[in-house]
């Protein structure tokens, strides 16, 4: 209706068709975008919108433990909804992806050497070290002071071999 009926001098015209056309454009490229991620599933725009939300979500708050329907009601989506189709569209259920995310920024904040093992668990929302230890074990399958370990004695002690610093990172 923008196109039919607008209000803009006739000069002005061809540039406002222009930007509708753009705009038009850029939200074609974004749903086709949407689509070629993984599951390949079709959903209207605003639900992908509402799933890609959940998941960004997810990444820039890693310190909190939202629960599923706290997730949901925040995307404006309900919970089957956002399990079914969040596992369609990441190939991952919405538990897997938060713990994912939570040990990959461990093993990045462990590499850091800074932090305490304590104080990285606190960052990333567990309320004990131990639960964190228990978690990071389980999805690395070594606990987070052996990572710790490793990357102080072979890191600092033989960073010439590019192959053990390969698989530690």
């Amino acid at each position: 209706m923008d196109l039919i009926n607008s209000q803009f001098p006739d000069a002005l015209i061809p540039t406002f068709y222009k930007a509708k056309s753009l705009n038009i454009f850029c939200k074609l490229v974004a749903y086709l975008e949407l689509l070629s991620e993984p599951g390949n599933i079709r959903l209207r725009v605003i639900d992908m919108e509402k799933i890609k939300v959940a998941k960004e979500l997810i990444e820039s708050n890693l310190n909190q433990n939202f629960t599923i329907p706290q997730l949901a009601r925040t995307v404006g989506t309900n919970e089957q909804y956002l399990k079914k189709h969040f596992k369609q569209f990441y190939g991952k259920t919405v538990f897997n992806f938060i713990v994912e995310c939570k040990m990959h920024k461990a093993k990045q904040m462990i590499k850091e050497r800074d932090l305490k093992i304590s104080a990285i668990s606190q960052q990333l929302g567990y309320k004990h070290a131990t639960h964190f230890t228990t978690a990071f074990k389980k999805f690395f399958g070594y606990t987070p002071n052996a990572l710790r370990y490793l990357f102080v004695v072979f890191i600092e002690n033989y960073a010439a071999t590019k192959d053990i610093a390969s698989i530690l990172i």
